[in-house]
């Protein structure tokens, strides 16, 4: 499935539930279902219900690739500062195999020479209390007896500088991206 479609999706269909909605089993299988098109996902699903617990790694830089404006937040979260973590929300990412599977998630960074090295660190475990929309699913998923959260990284990459210089601000993009607002899970 493409990342055009998926927009679309939160762009139209999304808008018409509502959280009450997401109590009904069908609703909930139809979305679990629809996330699980994409592999990434599925794969972590996967190992949230069969797996052991057992950490998880992914690619910190393809996901850097594949949601590109996500420079711009990093260049404007960080500045000068020599390291840190920048916490980046679920809401940020447009590419939906990342947005299904890793969810919110921490970028810790520290600066080198000619650029940033950048890790990764996210838990994998469906959060009960957070309101959303699909605060019921995710009650309904957490409360399987089968369950084991788990935590996922990436290597740690580098990140050049001349990749990050020139980015618009992450306001403008944020303001100029319509379907950003639909991405509320």
């Amino acid at each position: 499935m493409s990342t055009k479609f998926d927009l679309l999706v939160w762009k139209y269909i999304v808008p018409m539930f509502r959280v009450e909605m997401f109590q009904w089993k069908i609703v909930q299988l139809l979305a679990v279902g629809y996330s699980l098109c994409y592999s990434l996902p599925r794969r972590l699903m996967r190992h949230y219900f069969f797996g052991k617990g057992t950490p998880i790694q992914v690619d910190g830089q393809k996901l850097i690739n594949d949601n590109p404006h996500l420079l711009a937040l990093i260049q404007e979260q960080t500045q000068c500062k020599p390291k840190g973590v920048l916490a980046v929300s679920q809401l940020e990412l447009t590419d939906p195999k990342w947005k299904y599977s890793v969810g919110s998630f921490s970028l810790y960074f520290n600066r080198k020479p000619g650029g940033m090295e950048l890790q990764l660190r996210s838990n994998y475990d469906y959060q009960q209390a957070t309101m959303r929309l699909t605060q019921y699913l995710h009650q309904a998923l957490a409360s399987s007896v089968k369950t084991k959260g788990f935590s996922v990284s990436s290597p740690t990459f580098l990140l050049s500088n001349t990749a990050l210089e020139g980015q618009p601000a992450w306001s403008e993009i944020k303001t100029a991206a319509p379907f950003a607002l639909y991405l509320l899970v």
